[in-house]
This record gives structure tokens, sequence and C-alpha cells, in this order.
């Protein structure tokens, strides 16, 4: 059933966002696993993930043999991630990393840029502590994603400040080599309270919210089998940082 959404913490957030994607993605390969093959990660490599969340993303991919640290600006999300995955954990602001120039060969930033207050700030730090022939991975949004459930609250839709139209020239004052990869995913949603404790996760919905949604929602999947959500996301695999 549908939580109060006045009652959400960040982690529930989160856990709201990630619970939906998992249970109706369309997509060939699951989200991790495209980014595991993206990464690409060799034996020896250091590596920084910036806002870790709750490490899912090491469900998929192997620490190589060189230092692994994950990073939050939440010490619960840090404390779960260090619990499920036993690597190295700190807790500070992606904007002002307390670590020491050109210590990683990668550095991944999975959907997080977009919630600094000046995202610029986290590509430079992220530019700063890469070694020369390091590389910077960084997942973003872009328009159109989610469009249908935004319908549903009859607002706009939110295109974050980091996004797929102007994350290219963002990390291009930091990187010599921006290059784009886009990933291929839309939903199949069969459960409306799901989809509503996705919507509660960034939107404010009302009690009277809620009914009218949860109404619209479950008559097209009563009608269709689903509800059809498109998805706009990709990554950005940046080269050369600008020191």
């Amino acid at each position: 059933m549908f939580d109060d959404p006045s009652q959400y913490t960040t982690e529930d957030k989160l856990r709201a966002r990630i619970t939906l994607h998992a249970r109706f993605s369309t997509a060939e390969l699951p989200w991790y696993d495209w980014m595991t093959r993206l990464v690409n990660l060799a034996e020896s490599e250091s590596v920084l993930e910036i806002g870790c969340g709750p490490g899912d993303l090491w469900d998929s991919m192997a620490p190589p043999g060189g230092t692994t640290i994950l990073l939050d600006s939440s010490r619960v999300m840090i404390s779960t991630a260090a619990r499920r995955t036993g690597l190295p954990s700190l807790v500070a602001d992606a904007a002002s990393i307390p670590l020491a120039d050109t210590c990683f060969d990668v550095v991944i930033a999975n959907h997080m840029l977009y919630h600094l207050s000046d995202p610029g700030e986290g590509i430079a730090e992220a530019a700063r502590l890469l070694r020369e022939s390091g590389r910077f991975i960084t997942a973003t949004n872009g328009p159109g994603h989610m469009q249908e459930l935004d319908k549903l609250t009859g607002e706009p839709p939110i295109l974050p400040g980091f996004n797929l139209d102007n994350g290219a020239a963002l990390l291009g004052r930091h990187f010599g080599t921006v290059t784009l990869h886009r990933f291929s995913d839309g939903l199949r949603v069969t459960d409306p309270d799901i989809a509503l404790q996705y919507l509660a996760s960034y939107r404010r919905l009302s009690p009277a919210d809620v009914i009218s949604i949860r109404a619209a929602l479950a008559e097209t999947i009563e009608r269709l089998g689903h509800y059809r959500v498109t998805k706009s996301m990709g990554a950005f695999v940046c080269r050369n940082p600008i020191q």
C-alpha cells in the first residue's frame, strides 16, 4: 500500500525511486549491469564513487585490486553501503572532498550531480581527484524522462540542473574529452502504489492528489495491463581531466 509521503526520509525517497525502476524496467540489460560495462574497471585501478547511496552499484560491479572508496553526504547511506559492500567509506560533501589530488583512476557519480546546488563544483572535484589517464563516469536523466508520471500531477516536468542536454558543456569545462552513452529503457508499471511512492519522492502530493492519481493509474493498468512510462537516461564518460 501507499505510505504517507509526509513521513518519507531521504532514504525512503531513494528506495522508492530504485524500486520503481527495478520492478518495471523494460531494458534488456539492467541499469547497474550497463553501468558496470561502461565503467569497465581494470584489475589494478583505484576507484571513488561519489554519492554512492546504499551501495547498489556494487551488487553488479566487483571492486578492482586498487583502492575503492565510497562517498556520500548521508551517514545513513554510508553506513548501509559499508555494511553491504565491506568497502572503505567516507561521509563528505561532493563539492569539497577531503582527499588528495590525482589519486584515482576512476571516479563515478551515478545520478547524483543534479543534487548539488552547483554541479560544476562536483565536476571540478572529480577532475582534481583523477590521474592524468583517469576517467569520470557520471549518469543523469534527460528531457522527457518519466513524463507520463509527471503529467498525472498536472505540473510541468522537472529537468535537473545537470542533464543529458547540458551535461557535455558543463563537463567540457573540466575534461578534454566527453562522450555521451544513452541507455535504452522504459517502464511498464503494474502496481499503482509503487508509482505513487516514486512520485511522492520528489512531488508534494495532497490526499486528493493521491486518490486521483491512483485512480488514473489503476484504470489504465486494468484496461491495458500496464502503465507505460518513457525514460531518458544515460552516462557521460569523461577523459583528459583539466587540472
